[in-house]
């Protein structure tokens, strides 16, 4: 005995295996990808995160070298400090860090570094004006006490004058 929707059995089934096929090919296609993009993320990530150490690195050790050179400007006014020298070291400190500054990073933190190298110069540069200002300064008194002798001698020349006059 033959069943007589022998043929349209066979066909729902073969229909039933092919979408069965479909959807497991499907899911596994898919399981397949889902894992694919995780590791090129996890890739990524890991690039993007020893770009971040090293970038860090780079800003603690330019913190580091920026506190020196803060440290020798600073110095710069004190007393019987070497202002030539030092500022000969100060500036050589300074174009090292510009050289040092990496120029593949992104231009904000490139343009930040360079920010900041410049406004320790401009410091350096406020620090020997306060230098002349301060030997102007002191010249100023000497030349006050110049004055003020002279003043007195000049007083004491009068008076002997008028006293040789009424004589």
């Amino acid at each position: 005995m033959k069943p007589k929707n022998s043929k349209e059995r066979r066909n729902s089934f073969l229909k039933f295996i092919l979408i069965f096929i479909l959807t497991v090919g499907t899911i596994v296609t898919a399981v397949f990808f889902d894992f694919q993009i995780a590791d090129k993320e996890n890739e990524v990530l890991k690039e993007q995160a020893i770009l971040v150490r090293e970038e860090l690195k780079f800003q603690a050790e330019f913190a580091n070298r920026m506190e020196r050179v803060s440290l020798m400007i600073d110095s710069l006014t004190a007393p019987g400090a070497q202002v030539s020298f030092d500022n000969a070291e100060i500036g050589s400190r300074l174009s090292e860090l510009q050289s040092s500054i990496p120029r593949k990073d992104s231009t904000a933190n490139y343009e930040l570094y360079d920010k900041i190298i410049k406004t320790f110069v401009k410091l350096q540069k406020s620090q020997n004006r306060l230098i002349d200002v301060r030997e102007v300064e002191e010249q100023i008194k000497e030349f006050e006490i110049q004055l003020k002798d002279c003043d007195e001698e000049v007083a004491d020349l009068e008076r002997d004058l008028q006293v040789a006059l009424r004589n």
